[in-house]
């Protein structure tokens, strides 16, 4: 990852939130996307329903108080990388059904995934 944006939602109601530039080179072609750390879980959730009893990477703590603070937000960047990185060296996790998608749709939602399945 290499950097991070602190965003407002499209809604009057919404919060801000963080997201996340992840870039990456899949079947030879690289791929830019933002993700949001509810990407993250839903990729880590993913994974753990498609390989039950398999060791993952832990993602970072959330954090409810703080967490706009650059330190914290370069803090969380840095243990998703490292998340990433982990998951990617096993190989057996690496070839998931959601881990290109992750990757390589600009929107990476439970829906979105059924949609590419099919």
């Amino acid at each position: 990852m290499s950097s991070y944006l602190l965003k407002k939602g499209t809604d009057v109601m919404a919060s801000q939130y963080v997201s996340y530039t992840v870039q990456a080179t899949c079947n030879g072609q690289s791929h830019t996307v933002e993700r949001r750390f509810s990407e993250f879980v839903l990729l880590q959730k993913e994974i753990a329903n498609e390989f039950p009893g398999a060791i993952i990477a832990p993602l970072p703590k959330d954090q409810v108080f703080g967490r706009f603070k650059p330190a914290f937000i370069e803090s969380r960047m840095r243990g998703l990388e490292e998340c990433l990185r982990k998951t990617y060296s096993d190989h057996s996790l690496s070839k998931s059904v959601c881990w290109t998608p992750f990757f390589t749709t600009p929107n990476f939602t439970k829906s979105s995934l059924k949609s590419s399945a099919t």
